[in-house]
């Protein structure tokens, strides 16, 4: 499944806008500020589209933004969901494309142009070869689309025919700016000592990602949610901005603020199920 939107995002509102997403799945990709796919491999195939709906009126009653819905079995079908979910109004911003009968149908109506990754310079090379739709990119000869392009359009050839080739990333290159260290909790968590033991671990892991890559953050936004799905319990999700004078990747200035920080977006009486950092 993969979500979409036009106008730039805030890193808060964005903040705002994948930690509704992650009351969906405990698995997030981040592709960008304003873009992620969410592993909703555990859910009946039938339900993809109904979840899909409730999911961007989440986001539009919580955020205020207005999202579209791929969803399909490999991110590059996804993408071409999403595609259609953002042209087609009938829609309603939501395409389950899960079926491959409905991936032939799409694919025969989309330019090459418009496939994930492909573009105008490589479309254009597509185009005079005879291959001018997503569909006839599909049919093509993987061998012939290896030689004479790249292993990278042959991936995206096998992604169309529902092979999955593309990996999940826990950051993206298209989230480079971004660490994110999460975890959904095995069982409910209330206390006020038991997230920061959760949370002080997140950040000392996210630093150490920092240090490994040789970067520094200012930024960062902690976060605490309940289930979503146990609807039978009350719910809240809270998260809250820190920043530090300089940027950097020590754990300790983050770690003197999570005491005073959990002191404003804590709860008492809610059932948390995950908690996370992550810096900007």
């Amino acid at each position: 499944m993969q979500l979409n939107r036009t106008e730039r995002l805030s890193v808060l509102t964005s903040s705002r806008f994948m930690s509704v997403l992650e009351h969906f799945s405990p698995s997030l990709e981040v592709y960008s500020i304003d873009e992620a796919f969410v592993d909703m491999s555990g859910f009946p195939v039938q339900q993809l589209e109904r979840i899909g709906t409730e999911m961007k009126e989440r986001v539009h009653s919580w955020t205020g933004l207005p999202i579209g819905v791929g969803i399909s079995t490999t991110k590059t079908l996804t993408k071409l969901a999403n595609y259609a979910a953002k042209r087609y109004p009938p829609t309603g911003g939501v395409v389950d494309l899960t079926s491959p009968s409905r991936q032939q149908r799409l694919m025969e109506i989309t330019p090459v142009g418009e496939v994930w990754g492909v573009g105008r310079r490589i479309g254009a090379r597509l185009e005079a070869a005879g291959i001018h739709t997503d569909a006839q990119l599909a049919a093509a000869n993987r061998g012939w689309i290896k030689k004479q392009f790249s292993v990278v359009l042959e991936r995206t050839v096998c992604e169309l025919q529902g092979e999955s080739c593309i990996p999940w990333k826990e950051e993206s290159k298209g989230n480079k700016h971004q660490i994110m260290c999460s975890r959904s909790f095995g069982k409910r968590v209330i206390t006020k000592e038991e997230l920061h033991s959760a949370l002080a671990s997140f950040i000392s892991r996210a630093c150490e990602k920092l240090r490994a890559q040789n970067r520094f953050a200012r930024e960062a936004i902690i976060f605490i949610r309940t289930d979503a799905f146990q609807q039978n319990q009350p719910q809240t999700s809270r998260s809250l901005k820190l920043m530090v004078p300089s940027p950097t990747s020590d754990t300790r200035p983050w770690l003197q603020q999570l005491g005073a920080a959990l002191e404003v977006i804590y709860q008492q009486g809610y059932e948390y199920k995950k908690a996370g950092f992550h810096t900007r």
